[in-house]
């Protein structure tokens, strides 16, 4: 049996309740509301009271969206005293949590010389892993059939049906422009220049896809998961192949809309070109 096996078929699509719009329009009243809901349920369990004041929806909206996810097995009610956090005195209220099984997403990661895929649930939790070298520099058509092979064997391996799967998340070792979604290499991967890696991916599984930097999205990671939970301003410093470097800045990830150039492979302390190793070995070792 599967993990989502127990799961109740359903008319409603996941999916298409959280997912952004492709063309930049705003997002219909009704899906934000929902999108709002999940998201204020993804950090811990609430009742309904909590649930206002989390989201800011309207007690009647809240009420018509629990019992809408509800019926789709996408919430479930859940005792206090399975729920983390403080135990309060007198009848505890009956907590709402997102279903762990009832949904889940994928994350691309493109090395230089590797495709990495990972599958979690709506915890969060990993229920798949896969990796395998490529040459993702040189070969980016190839990098791309390999990461939909890799996609398809560990979604089946996992018993996951495609109408529970949310869509992919994809991190490059380049610079992205978020205006058109090509990647700006610069040289940094000579075969990706101008290709546009989520339109890619989008046509060979079908799923919604975002792509970024793979700084940017450590900085995301490390604010969601990491060292940075709870803090509003950071920077997430990544040392690899190049030097990367992500921002966020009062709970928000900053990015620039055009020819956003986060990486020199050979800047050195001095402006010196030729000599990153000597940069990298004067910053400290924790500091990613």
């Amino acid at each position: 049996m599967g993990p989502n096996a127990h799961l109740p078929e359903s008319r409603y699509q996941f999916r298409a309740a959280t997912a952004a719009p492709t063309d930049g329009a705003a997002l219909a009243g009704r899906q934000w509301s929902r999108l709002r809901l999940i998201e204020a349920l993804y950090r811990r369990p609430a009742s309904r009271k909590e649930l206002i004041a989390l989201s800011g929806l309207s007690r009647p909206t809240v009420s018509s969206l629990v019992e809408e996810l509800t019926e789709a097995a996408i919430i479930e009610e859940v005792p206090a005293s399975d729920a983390p956090g403080p135990r309060h005195s007198g009848r505890p209220p009956r907590l709402l949590s997102l279903v762990r099984h009832a949904a889940y997403a994928i994350g691309l990661d493109f090395g230089h010389d590797h495709v990495r895929i990972a599958v979690c649930d709506l915890a969060g939790e990993l229920v798949s892993h896969d990796s395998s070298a490529a040459d993702v520099d040189h070969e980016p058509i190839a990098s791309l059939d390999l990461a939909y092979e890799l996609v398809r064997q560990s979604v089946h391996q996992a018993q996951i049906r495609s109408d529970r799967l949310l869509g992919i998340g994809m991190g490059i070792a380049a610079p992205v422009d978020s205006a058109t979604g090509a990647v700006q290499s610069e040289g940094i991967l000579p075969g990706w220049h101008g290709i546009r890696p989520a339109e890619e991916m989008q046509g060979r599984l079908g799923l919604p896809v975002q792509v970024d930097n793979d700084a940017n999205l450590g900085a995301l990671g490390e604010r969601e998961f990491g060292c940075g939970q709870g803090v509003r301003n950071m920077i997430y410093i990544r040392l690899s192949t190049g030097v990367g470097a992500g921002l966020i800045l009062d709970g928000r990830a900053v990015r620039r809309f055009h020819g956003d150039r986060r990486r020199d492979r050979s800047l050195s302390p001095q402006g010196r070109r030729g000599d990153l190793p000597m940069w990298q070995s004067r910053l400290p070792g924790d500091c990613c």
